[in-house]
């Protein structure tokens, strides 16, 4: 049997939870929470003698995405999941490679219907999850960068890793714009007009048409459990609701104000990116938000960054790629940096 997933990749806070919710009303559809599995791009090249040698202690330490994506655990949140993590850990041992695990375990979720896995770092690895799903359908929510950022920066991220994580994550997204399993929308568009959507995207993934009772709101998920994160402005699983766009007009820093025109890409981050893509890269979050079709009200270039925020960034930096090393011998890539020049709006 073919495996089918559905793959949600975007910047976090960008609303894949509000779609992953409203998408799993479909009874074809099953998933949870994120498992944090495909998103990590080293593991898909680990020979089979290293794999065999390492996967019971990267089970148990987890292994890192990157420094942008952080996540390090596997298979989190699996008490969402009709499956035991001993029952994991044995088709971890059973499995030949990283990607038989995968597709071992994609087959396991697949016979409760179509298997969706939301985890947002994906966005990093949609070329490397296409080899081993290649019947997968990639989904790609976009946000105005803005609002993104003033919920990532609520949420507790610095205004360095909130900026870093829209203006990677969405430029690695679009990256991916040239494949034909790839679908993207925007968030506005989506609460604004939930079933103008929606109807397309069920009818783009080849499932049956919805019932009216796909668009009554819960207080839960599917699973049962509850949808709203701190920092959240709305419930996932309740009225969808447009309260939160536009949020930046009241929430934007200064320090956000420059981030947002003076990030750009590393050298590493360069070099992850699709290699076979033809868009162009937008040398700024400010570009890369013009470019979109996003206005760049209040990016202002002549918002100057304080030195002590850019010693900050040193020391996050170097505090994350030393534990990296430290725990899984591997050198993390940080995708962005801040230029010593700053980088005018196109």
């Amino acid at each position: 049997m073919a495996l089918r997933p559905i793959i949600l990749g975007n910047a976090p806070s960008a609303g894949s939870s509000l779609l992953r919710v409203m998408l799993q009303r479909h009874p074809a559809i099953t998933g949870a929470g994120e498992l944090s599995i495909l998103d990590k791009r080293g593991l898909y090249d680990v020979s089979p003698q290293e794999y065999r040698r390492n996967i019971k202690y990267w089970l148990d330490k987890g292994y890192p995405t990157s420094y942008l994506g952080s996540g390090q655990k596997l298979f989190t949140n699996l008490e969402e999941y009709s499956i035991t993590r001993d029952e994991v850990v044995k088709l971890a041992l059973d499995s030949s490679s990283y990607a038989d695990l995968l597709q071992r375990f994609g087959g396991v979720m697949s016979k409760a219907g179509r298997w969706l896995e939301k985890t947002p770092a994906n966005v990093f690895a949609f070329d490397r999850i296409n080899e081993v799903f290649p019947d997968a359908s990639f989904v790609h929510i976009i946000r105005d960068g803005r609002d993104c950022v003033a919920s990532l920066v609520r949420r507790g991220l610095t205004p360095f890793r909130a900026v870093s994580r829209w203006y990677y994550s969405t430029l690695a997204g679009i990256q991916y714009r040239n494949l034909s399993n790839y679908y993207e929308l925007r968030y506005e568009e989506l609460v604004a007009d939930p079933k103008g959507s929606i109807i397309p995207l069920v009818k783009w993934l080849g499932e049956t048409a919805l019932s009216d009772s796909f668009w009554e709101p819960t207080s839960h998920d599917s699973n049962g459990n509850l949808s709203r994160l701190d920092g959240w402005r709305s419930d996932a699983a309740g009225e969808v609701s447009t309260s939160s766009v536009g949020q930046h007009e009241t929430e934007m820093t200064s320090d956000v104000v420059s981030m947002m025109c003076t990030v750009c890409l590393s050298a590493e981050g360069r070099a992850l990116l699709h290699a076979n893509s033809n868009v162009s890269v937008a040398e700024s979050p400010a570009q890369l938000q013009e470019s979109l079709g996003y206005s760049v009200e209040g990016l202002s270039t002549t918002v100057r960054l304080k030195g002590t925020v850019r010693s900050n960034v040193r020391t996050e930096l170097k505090v994350w790629q030393d534990k990296s090393k430290r725990l899984y011998g591997v050198n993390v890539p940080c995708e962005t940096a801040l230029p010593r020049r700053r980088l005018a709006l196109m």
